[in-house]
């Protein structure tokens, strides 16, 4: 299959995240013990490692967006398919992917460091840094949100097409007024 290299590529990545299985078992348990965040003391390295997740949004959503070309079936489809075919990456217009899947993707670890901060505050019952900190979390889940859902950036989005349409439109009236002065000269 044409899409065979990039999926060698995938079940490679996956094969290392697991083995050395006793190399490896550190970092999924400091994983597992971060999305454990509200029941878990929180120590300063998977403070860390929950920090590092925050900074890892992107790379998420393009592990998500691996799955999914995976999951789906796209890899199999020759380069010529993806070129013609208007079904390709069908999944990435879906409502799930979307408005679901990726605004969580987003969210989830801004989640995990927020539910961290109010866990040290409970533990410590030091009011400055932790309930700061879970402020400046809430508040970033607040503007991933409105921004994933705002009907403004919709709008955004229509008003781009809108314009890139307009553009060409102007482009084509540019064009026969050019036309038309060069064919009165003469």
């Amino acid at each position: 299959p044409p899409g065979a290299y990039p999926m060698f590529l995938v079940l490679y990545t996956i094969k290392s995240l697991v083995f050395p299985w006793k190399i490896r078992k550190p970092l999924w348990m400091a994983i597992r013990q971060v999305l454990m965040s509200p029941l878990v003391s929180p120590t300063f390295f998977l403070t860390y490692v929950g920090d590092v997740f925050t900074s890892m949004v992107k790379v998420f959503q393009d592990l998500l967006w691996t799955a999914c070309f995976v999951l789906s079936g796209d890899w199999l489809l020759s380069e010529a398919k993806h070129e013609t075919s208007s079904r390709v990456h069908i999944w990435t217009e879906s409502l799930l992917y979307k408005n679901i899947a990726i605004p969580l993707i987003c969210l989830l670890p801004l989640w995990l460091r927020f539910n961290q901060c109010l866990r040290r505050y409970l533990d410590t019952g030091k009011r400055y840094p932790n309930l700061a900190n879970a402020f400046k979390y809430a508040m970033s889940q607040s503007v991933t949100l409105f921004g994933a859902f705002h009907p403004l950036y919709l709008m955004h989005v229509q008003e781009e097409e809108k314009t890139i349409s307009l553009v060409e439109d102007d482009d084509q009236d540019v064009e026969n007024l050019i036309m038309a002065t060069s064919r009165h000269s003469n």
